[in-house]
């Protein structure tokens, strides 16, 4: 075969590009993989007062061994920069509203925003009245962590030189951003309330009251003498035209969500779970914790694996990047585990402004100056956006943060295009517990070094924000549960929605603490969990946002009738996907469904017949669930969306508890005026909803998985879970910064929690953040993550644990002091003489 000149010039051209292609990738790979530290090394800091060592095991989990506590927080600081330095930056960037620095314009208002949190002010308070233990702790892990970026100015992770810069140097207060961003991610109120708040402005403050879920029944598994209760919201003192005034103010409020599910994931429609179960065996008595968060999954995974060891500390767990110390973890004498507390922990004030836009009119007609304080943010390819933030009182004006004229942000949210609203002469403030001055520092340090119940809730008073529940097992077989963190006591306040300030005084006068009647030690049933649910009868409002019954009910039941105390049967329990909710639903559905089964068409009627038989275990594999879940979402959808609009349904199906928990309810009352379809003329009911919402579910099905055979539409086929780094949204870098989308089964209702936005159900974001086990008869905890323990997408431990993880799998880790043979060395600093 001969070719011409032309043939052969594009060959050549073509063998040359591939030949580059090949060499800058080959160049990019070795580019990248410089910031891995693969190869033992010595190193020498005047930073430490003797000696680190870290060692690793094959997963890239670090043991840190130092001659003083201090020495190994220094270890600590070092090696989880060396993991996780630029998810560290990112986090402490968002909190402190500095991401435009990196990214340009786009994060303009999502800066304003977390700058009107104030999270790097409280966090300055907070370090300025730490007691001397706790800043030494700190001092010492950031030491380790400047130490790292000074050593390693030159092979720094990847993400650093594709942005074009380099990190500042980790100050204490930094640990504390950090951790009051996570308090802030964990506070349902921030988007609840805001959402409950435009509700209302379309169908009225009576009607949007009936969408908020209220009865949670308190099931007596801790407290012997506790009878099924309810928690209910206080008194309402608003009425409907309140919010006539505002109508249409706070849907700017989501624009700026649209770049924050870009930049930082909103977090709070997660669900946790922990428990722990006495063991007895013969003469001897010990327990058996279990604790697996769920928070939305992300690369680098939100936790930490980390062993720290010195001679008076020895724990290993999970802690989040840029805080010393686990949350999750097992010292040699105790475990512990956490959920988050869903306390109701802030509200939102709104105040009518005058003329000026500089002064605030009161209840009385009088007006108050706005406080004024000029503030410039950095912006990467452009001039700095100088600003003034406006505050009323100690409150910034968050609603100044919000795109109301000059949106920089996207233009659409969840698919709904916004218009430019006008000024309305109104302003939003904000009450919050996250800025009271508390201690978390020193509360996990306790809880790290405790050895009885005693010790573990003696500072639980020190803690601020979030509010947690901390489960609690000794290797003597002494259980416990604690809540610990702050809610508000108000006055005239609506926990639930935007609070007008005109016509009367609604404020707060100060901060509750959970104390000791939130604690439970030792009940007769032998075990102690927590689903997010509430644990104890109060007069006091707690919240209204507890997450789906059905988590707290199952796990109830098993730990009722089966006590497990062995690994093995609770990690059965975390990969549960039995569904409580289906169950409940199905059996009010089910009889409908049946009744009007002749007027179905056949491959309906092979669908109802999967339902009829279903043992409800939300398996990816199977048929059934999938029926169900899409049935669910279209039941939703149907009783809802008719009322609320498009745009409102999205934000009331956000968080997916929410109304998840209000359909359950309604399907007990056959005379809710929001099963009529309000854009029809006839008046539907109940019986006519739940047959309408089957068949537009079979028919959604028949669409996503292109089949009319019922055999195709398995629940993972549709029902994915995917991982993201904040690079994986480059198209080019997307193989490299992303896992999935892999098939996974569960919903919001079952103990292995899968959940998403209702308006997306086959996407699911919200999963167990972390695994961890421990049997406190034997040294070793069982461990897993969504991803790896490192945060360098080029390391072999930047996803090795992601394929255990979804199939259930863990990893062993041994509490001994001294590193297995499993674990190689990794690093060892020595104290630099001069």
């Amino acid at each position: 075969m001969r070719f011409n000149r032309r043939e052969v010039s594009f060959f050549a051209l073509l063998i040359t590009a591939v030949a580059f292609m090949v060499l800058f990738l080959l160049f990019s790979y070795d580019f990248a993989k410089i910031s891995i530290i693969e190869e033992p090394i010595e190193l020498t800091s005047e930073g430490i007062s003797q000696e680190v060592s870290v060692y690793k095991n094959q997963y890239g989990i670090p043991h840190i061994i130092g001659k003083s506590e201090e020495d190994a927080f220094f270890g600590l600081g070092f090696v989880q920069a060396s993991d996780r330095l630029w998810q560290m930056d990112y986090l402490r960037r968002i909190a402190k509203g500095r991401l435009s620095e990196i990214f340009g314009s786009e994060t303009i208002k999502l800066d304003q925003y977390f700058r009107c949190l104030e999270l790097e002010t409280t966090s300055q308070k907070i370090i300025s009245n730490l007691d001397a233990k706790s800043r030494s702790i700190l001092e010492a892990y950031s030491q380790g962590v400047n130490f790292y970026i000074k050593k390693f100015s030159k092979r720094l992770p990847i993400e650093f030189s594709t942005l074009g810069y380099k990190p500042d140097n980790w100050k204490a207060e930094d640990c504390i951003a950090i951790g009051r961003l996570m308090a802030f991610n964990m506070s349902f109120s921030f988007w609840l309330d805001i959402a409950f708040g435009e509700i209302a402005n379309k169908i009225g403050f009576e009607r949007a009251k009936e969408l908020i879920p209220h009865d949670f029944p308190l099931i007596p598994i801790s407290v012997p003498d506790t009878v099924s209760k309810t928690n209910k919201s206080p008194q309402n003192p608003l009425t409907t035209n309140d919010f006539d005034d505002f109508h249409n103010f706070y849907s700017t409020y989501f624009e700026l969500f649209s770049v924050m599910d870009k930049y930082f994931p909103f977090g709070s429609f997660m669900g946790s779970n922990t428990w722990v179960v006495q063991k007895v065996e013969g003469n001897r008595r010990t327990s058996i914790l279990a604790s697996d968060p769920h928070l939305t999954l992300q690369l680098p995974p939100i936790w930490y694996q980390l062993h720290i060891t010195a001679p008076s500390l020895n724990c290993v767990g999970f802690c989040l990047p840029g805080i010393p110390l686990p949350l999750i973890g097992r010292n040699d004498d105790i475990s512990w585990g956490i959920t988050v507390a869903m306390a109701d922990d802030c509200d939102f004030f709104v105040h009518k402004l005058d003329s000026t836009g500089r002064y605030v009119i009161d209840t009385n007609g009088k007006k108050i100056k706005l406080a004024y304080k000029l503030d410039t943010i950095k912006v990467k390819n452009s001039s700095n956006f100088i600003y003034y933030k406006r505050y009323l009182g100690n409150s910034s004006i968050i609603s100044d943060a919000l795109p109301v004229y000059d949106s920089l942000t996207a233009t659409k949210v969840f698919g709904v295009k916004f218009e430019k609203r006008k000024s309305l002469g109104l302003c939003l403030t904000y009450s919050w517990t996250g800025h009271y001055i508390a201690n978390e520092v020193k509360v996990l340090y306790s809880i790290a070094k405790a050895r009885n119940w005693e010790e573990f809730v003696r500072v639980k008073a020190s803690w601020g924000a979030p509010p947690l529940n901390f489960s609690f097992g000794d290797k003597y077989g002494n259980i416990g549960l604690m809540t610990v963190g702050l809610y508000p006591e108000r006055v005239n306040v609506n926990p639930n929605f935007p609070n007008p300030s005109w016509g009367r005084n609604s404020s707060w006068v100060g901060f509750k603490k959970f104390g000791n009647e939130f604690n439970i030690v030792n009940p007769p049933s032998q075990f102690v969990f927590n689903s997010n649910n509430p644990t104890v009868a109060t007069p006091n409002h707690i919240s209204n946002y507890w997450s789906d019954a059905g988590r707290a009910k199952r796990l109830f039941q098993i730990l009722h009738q089966s006590k497990p105390t062995d690994i093995l049967a609770n990690q059965v329990v975390q990969k549960d996907v039995y569904s409580k909710q289906a169950e409940e639903v199905l059996s009010m559905a089910l009889p409908i469904l049946i009744s009007k089964q002749k007027y179905l068409e056949r491959l309906e009627k092979v669908a109802l017949e999967k339902l009829k038989v279903w043992n409800f275990q939300m398996s990816a594999k199977e048929i059934a669930p999938s029926i169900y879940q899409m049935f669910l979402a279209k039941l939703i959808e149907s009783t809802f969306k008719d009322e609320l609009g498009e745009y409102l349904y999205s934000l009331y199906t956000y968080v997916d508890f929410i109304p998840t928990r209000k359909i359950v309810e309604l399907l007990t009352d056959s005379n809710s005026v929001f099963f009529d379809d309000v854009r029809t003329s006839a008046v539907e009911d109940k019986a006519e909803i739940v047959f309408r919402s089957f068949k537009r579910a079979i028919a959604e099905l028949t669409k996503i998985t292109n089949s009319s055979n019922p055999g195709d539409w398995w629940y993972g086929s549709w029902h994915r879970i995917f991982l993201e780094h904040p690079f994986a949204r480059i198209g080019m870098l997307r193989n490299n910064f992303a896992l999935g989308p892999e098939p996974i089964g569960g919903n919001n209702s079952t103990i292995n929690y899968s959940g998403g936005h209702l308006f997306n159900p086959g996407k699911v974001e919200i999963a167990p953040s972390a695994r961890f086990i421990a049997d406190m008869g034997d040294t070793i905890v069982w461990v897993i993550l969504p991803g790896g323990n490192s945060g360098q997408n080029l390391s072999s431990n930047f996803s090795d644990q992601f394929g255990l993880w979804l199939n259930g799998g863990y990893i062993s880790l041994t509490i001994a002091a001294q590193p297995s043979a499993r674990f190689h060395l990794f690093a060892k600093i020595m104290r630099k003489t001069k």
